[in-house]
């Protein structure tokens, strides 16, 4: 025999692991809170010196360990949350793999003191101490019910893994989030986290959470937000997502939890990229919490050595569910905000509009009948994140049948249409335009401005996909020669995508080589620089890349041609046609954003407008 291969020592092993498992300080917090989490304890405080490098301190008040447990537990794989390979499929907990305790106390100077928590007041504890993995003391220790772990040192034995940590700010940073993440998801349970004695994140229970998410980032970042409800049988939860006017220039304001558990996953990212694209600017993003519940036999939480990433078993149901479910909010926010309420429309005298008792007569509003996801007007008391999994009804506590409040502090949104009818006379009125770019309209308690190019590349991009959708987009022929010729490489795109360019109304013919020759074209882009629109076009399918699904082609070619086909800034248009623009707008509904995000309307409450006079 050679030798060559042999098995790994427990120490060497643990130290692999431990590269896996332990990336820098705020993985170390991250285990240990959860270990935390799982131990159903109610208070759990981290304490930092060196920003985790010197040490790191993590105490509760859960339910502990006796001392054959905690022995056991420095040995990997050793864990009380699974047995089977069935429980593997059905895994409700944070932790179960039982990796992080040793893989942690085999780069580190380890100490733990656990006193179980039972009927004895005065039941008593276990200090075990390690340094680099190997047990060097197991006590007995005086200790309130609960755990203490300290870990010092951290990375002392892997100098390598040491040196490649970021500054002391950047390292906090990544603890804060962590610590963050788990007071989101668990908001009964106070968290504490200090560096050097100075307090970086202080949340005490809170009754639901809404209120620990405006005890963490402030009341006014939640005004900013919208309450949203999943209640879809395979997929239920609920979140906030930030308004259209609330956007950041980062893309790492995402916060997604599934079954409690923080996760990174592309899927979800994706959805929500896609719900908000015809929401915000370019190169703008929300601001999204996601608390989601699904059957643990749907989800694969072991595709990463941290637990980070996660795998759903319906990818494209849980994508889909996801925008439709953020869409359906934000359009119902920009309905609310463009629209005049019941209670501020003046009536005209003689309609035959009944008026509410005490007040003059108001019109009816308008509101569309509710799907499974819906704006939530439900509490989210005494909801927690890992309640209501599969057999048990997401809700608010039972009210006894009476009215439930909505979250102190999220906005609710109501979803009144936006330009609401009075028989056949409009409560709006056009009244000219701002350098023949601006539309004015007049309504009874606002002065609206819309932007006349993004409105009508709205309508046109609406206009196209119904038309696409019956397969039947117009086109018009063209007279004479209109060949072109490519460089090479813009011409094999070209060839790839005729298929496409034929479904949205374009004719084009190879004519030998790189050249083309362009029969018929959409009918909205009739007299416009088609070679332009056509190269215009080819770089947006560049753009995607190999990996753009046809929805996702299609989609680029129709903004691109929506936008070229639009009227422009600096056009001069008659009354007539900009009401029939507006009208146009009118029956498309939200979002009121063009294509790419830009918004449509602006609003001028009467009100501001007279205190901008000094009128009362």
């Amino acid at each position: 025999m050679s030798g060559r291969v042999q098995i790994l020592s427990e120490e060497v092993a643990n130290r692999i692991a431990a590269g896996e498992v332990v990336e820098r300080p705020a993985s170390v917090v991250k285990e240990l809170v959860e270990n935390s989490v799982d131990a159903h304890a109610s208070s759990i405080g981290i304490d930092l010196r060196g920003s985790g490098r010197q040490s790191i301190r993590v105490e509760d008040d859960g339910v502990g360990m006796e001392r054959d447990d905690a022995i056991l537990a420095f040995e990997r794989f050793a864990t009380s949350k699974i047995g089977s390979l069935q429980d593997l499929k059905r895994i409700r907990t944070l932790g179960f793999r039982g990796e992080a305790l040793p893989s942690i106390a085999a780069i580190s100077h380890f100490c733990m003191i656990t006193t179980p928590r039972g009927e004895l007041k005065e039941s008593l504890g276990t200090r075990i101490e390690l340094e680099g993995g190997i047990i060097r003391r197991v006590e007995d220790a005086a200790r309130a019910p609960g755990t203490l772990v300290e870990v010092r040192r951290l990375f002392y034995n892997t100098p390598a893994r040491l040196k490649f940590l970021k500054s002391s700010a950047t390292e906090l940073h990544h603890i804060c989030q962590v610590v963050t993440q788990q007071a989101l998801v668990k908001p009964s349970i106070r968290f504490k986290l200090s560096h050097e004695d100075r307090p970086l994140v202080n949340a005490p229970p809170a009754k639901d959470i809404g209120a620990r998410l405006a005890s963490l980032f402030g009341a006014e970042f939640s005004q900013g937000l919208l309450s949203l409800e999943l209640l879809d049988p395979y997929l239920r939860g609920a979140g906030f997502v930030s308004k259209p006017s609330f956007h950041r220039s980062q893309t790492g304001n995402y916060y997604a939890f599934v079954n409690g558990r923080h996760v990174r996953s592309r899927l979800i990212h994706q959805a929500i990229a896609e719900a908000y694209r015809s929401f915000l600017p370019k190169d703008r993003h929300p601001v999204v919490f996601l608390f989601l519940q699904i059957d643990p036999e749907e989800v694969d939480v072991n595709v990463h050595p941290a637990k980070a990433e996660i795998r759903f078993g319906r990818e494209r149901q849980v994508a889909m569910l996801l925008q439709e479910a953020i869409q359906e909010v934000l359009s119902n926010h920009q309905r609310s905000t463009f629209s005049l309420s019941a209670s501020e429309a003046p009536h005209p005298p003689g309609e035959g509009t009944e008026s509410a008792p005490g007040r003059g007569g108001v019109l009816p509003i308008e509101r569309e009948p509710e799907g499974r996801m819906r704006t939530c007007d439900l509490s989210w008391t005494n909801f927690s994140p890992m309640d209501g999994l599969p057999g048990e009804p997401i809700g608010p506590a039972d009210t006894g049948g009476s009215a439930v409040s909505p979250v102190e502090g999220i906005p609710q949104p109501s979803v009144p249409s936006l330009f609401h009818r009075e028989g056949d006379r409009p409560r709006w009125a056009p009244i000219g335009q701002i350098r023949n770019s601006f539309i004015l309209l007049e309504t009874p308690q606002a002065l609206l401005v819309l932007d006349q190019h993004a409105a009508h590349e709205r309508v046109l991009y609406e206009e196209l996909k119904e038309k696409l959708r019956g397969q039947s987009i117009p086109q018009q022929s063209l007279l004479g020669n209109s060949s072109f010729t490519l460089p090479r490489g813009e011409a094999l795109l070209l060839q790839q995508h005729l298929g496409h360019f034929e479904r949205l109304g374009f004719i084009l013919e190879p004519f030998g080589g790189e050249a083309f020759v362009l029969r018929a074209v959409p009918a909205p882009l009739v007299g416009q620089d088609y070679l332009r629109i056509i190269q215009d076009l080819l770089d947006a399918l560049a753009g995607l890349g190999r990996m753009g699904t046809l929805e996702e082609v299609i989609e680029e070619m129709i903004r691109v041609i929506a936008c070229h086909g639009a009227i422009k800034a600096n056009q001069p248009l008659p009354i007539k046609e900009m009401q029939g623009l507006v009208e146009r707008l009118q029956e498309i509904g939200p979002p009121y954003t063009c294509p790419h995000g830009r918004p449509i309307l602006q609003s001028f409450g009467l009100e501001m407008i007279r205190k901008g006079f000094l009128r009362s």
